[in-house]
């Protein structure tokens, strides 16, 4: 099976046409849907299953009765059960496991050498510690993550390998510059009005022609790149910290700021 020709308004049955453990409700949404944010699937985070569970079938056992957040396509909400669908999809596709298949298509491809997944208890050379706040004092945050969510979450990498990445996105040698713009357009939602995503990253319109896409990551990251629809400017911001005491200001926001700074820079010019 290809994984480069199918449709992503496809449905998880089409895609996984043998698992009679997934309910209906669930095999009846689209790779779109899923991808977007917007299938209202019952969120695994909601039920207190974090991003390191057993296995893909025990987080599935435990929602497969729990009711829809809302109805396919009506909102946008942050959803970590799609993403553990999208790993079993990929994984169907390329007929091989989820790492080996991102470490053969992009990371030895790419050579990109300090992309590899893994929680807390994995140890990886020079990884920062993270910390957050509770009762009014730093600890260390455990940033747990297992492979079933790793479609999602888990992946460890170096600001510059990031950085050649995502350079390797923009120049084509992954996608068609046309995909890039169909993936980056916000998906609109039941009642015509657009969500915060794209199919992947978040996405939106912002004031005079700037658009926005980009992702975070437990509320201590920001990946952000902006671009403006009516001249030629663009800017990416990545924004990589290990927690903080306080956050006056948050990093989605001091990315936005900095992204501020350099565009107001570049139409004085």
């Amino acid at each position: 099976m290809d994984i480069h020709h199918r449709n992503v308004n496809e449905t998880v049955e089409a895609f996984l046409p043998n698992r009679d453990d997934l309910p209906k409700s669930w095999k009846q949404l689209t790779l779109a849907q899923l991808l977007s944010h917007t299938s209202g699937i019952p969120d695994q985070i909601d039920y207190q299953i974090y991003l390191a569970p057993e296995s893909e079938q025990s987080v599935i056992e435990a929602l497969k009765d729990k009711p829809f957040s809302a109805q396919p396509g009506e909102e946008s909400k942050y959803n970590a059960t799609g993403y553990l669908l999208i790993r079993a999809i990929i994984e169907k596709l390329a007929d091989q496991d989820f790492e080996s298949y991102m470490k053969e298509m992009f990371f030895d491809k790419y050579n990109l050498a300090s992309a590899q997944y893994g929680g807390f208890k994995k140890v990886i050379s020079n990884r920062v510690t993270c910390y957050q706040n509770r009762g009014g004092r730093l600890e260390m945050f455990p940033l747990n993550y297992s492979s079933p969510m790793y479609a999602g979450a888990g992946l460890n990498i170096t600001i510059d390998d990031l950085s050649k990445w995502f350079q390797i996105l923009q120049n084509g040698s992954i996608l068609s510059q046309k995909k890039l713009q169909e993936i980056w357009t916000p998906v609109q939602l039941n009642n015509g009005e657009e969500s915060g995503f794209g199919l992947g990253w978040e996405s939106y319109r912002l004031q005079e022609g700037y658009r926005m896409v980009g992702h975070g990551g437990a509320g201590i990251s920001s990946f952000r790149h902006y671009w403006n629809e009516n001249r030629n400017q663009n800017v990416t911001v990545i924004v990589l910290t290990n927690g903080a005491y306080d956050w006056k200001i948050r990093p989605n926001q001091i990315n936005s700021e900095i992204a501020s700074i350099i565009l107001e820079n570049v139409k004085s010019k």
